[in-house]
C-alpha cells in the first residue's frame, strides 16, 4: 500500500524522538528482500502469492520508506547514523 510510506515516516519520527538520546545507530528496515521474496514468490511468508508486479511495488515502497526514513532521522538528529539490513 503506498500510504504505507507515510505511515512509517510517522513511526520513524516518534521513536526517533522518543529515543534520539538513548541511540545514535539506526537501521531503517531490517532485510526488506526477504519480506518481498518470502512473500511474493518462494510461498514461505504472507501473502503466499507469486506476483512479480508485487514484488516490484513492494520493493519499490521500502525503498521509498528506507530513503525519506533516512533523511529524516537525519533532520531529527544530524549525527545518527542510518542504514538497513541488507541479506545476502
Amino acid at each position: 500500500n503506498p500510504e504505507s510510506v507515510a505511515l512509517f515516516l510517522r513511526y520513524t519520527e516518534y521513536v526517533v524522538n522518543a529515543l534520539k538520546d538513548l541511540v545514535d545507530e539506526w537501521v531503517t528496515i531490517n532485510e526488506p528482500n526477504v519480506y518481498v521474496t518470502q512473500g511474493y514468490l518462494f510461498h514461505t511468508a504472507p501473502p503466499n502469492e507469486e506476483s512479480w508486479r508485487k514484488v516490484r511495488a513492494n520493493l519499490l515502497h521500502l525503498a521509498q520508506a528506507h530513503c525519506l526514513a533516512y533523511r529524516l532521522i537525519h533532520q531529527l538528529q544530524p549525527e545518527a547514523k542510518v542504514g538497513f539490513a541488507h541479506h545476502i
